[in-house]
């Protein structure tokens, strides 16, 4: 720990050193710079602050980039909770103005559906979606498509997404995974990410292969 604990200083004060070259001001606020420790168990030698550019930066445990929230586990189960908070919000609006006995009829609402809580809903999921954590957002669409479908009793997930014609979640993310790793690896430039990709496949590894089938 006091090794990284040196390496993080010394990287802290060369990017100081380049942004106050460059006359760059670092916004050092919560929630925009923070210093997050994956895997730590044991932080009681951290110190809570940390030294950019002679600013105070805070350690936390949580911190959103590019509206991904990033926890010390890296299980996303704070960023699962947030995306369910909007769309069960968003779903509630939504069904104060169908029912199943009148409203909108079920293209219309499944179209309405995906077109509100899609976007949020696989919004950065390459990274963060997994199946440990999707009981609620399952939940919550299974809702989705009982209520397009006019169910009264129950009815099979599966069964509704083939009469809805709309896949599970995790299989959505799974072709958008798909469509992601494909795109990287067919695009002309040959940037880290896609030599990330490339040495992954080389070296055998079995999650990489499982999503570019």
């Amino acid at each position: 720990m006091s090794v990284s604990y040196l390496y993080l200083n010394i990287a802290l004060g060369s990017l100081g050193d380049w942004t106050s070259k460059w006359r760059m001001v670092i916004n050092c606020d919560v929630n925009k710079t923070e210093v997050i420790c994956f895997y730590t168990n044991d932080r009681s030698n951290l110190p809570s602050t940390f030294k950019l550019g002679g600013k105070d930066i805070l350690l936390t445990d949580a911190s959103k980039v590019l509206s991904v929230t990033l926890d010390e586990q890296l299980n996303f189960k704070l960023h699962s909770k947030a995306v369910y908070n909007k769309l069960i919000y968003r779903w509630i609006t939504l069904s104060r103005y169908t029912n199943r006995n009148w409203g909108m009829n079920q293209a219309v609402l499944v179209k309405l559906a995906k077109a509100i809580l899609f976007p949020s809903l696989f919004y950065g999921s390459v990274v963060w979606m997994s199946a440990s954590i999707m009981e609620d957002l399952n939940k919550l669409w299974y809702r989705v498509t009982k209520c397009a479908l006019g169910a009264v009793f129950n009815v099979q997930g599966s069964v509704a997404g083939v009469i809805l014609g709309v896949p599970p979640l995790q299989v959505a993310n799974r072709v958008i995974s798909t469509k992601h790793y494909l795109k990287t690896l067919s695009s002309i430039l040959q940037d880290a990410h896609q030599d990330f990709i490339y040495s992954e496949v080389n070296a055998g590894n079995t999650a990489i292969v499982h999503q570019l089938r």
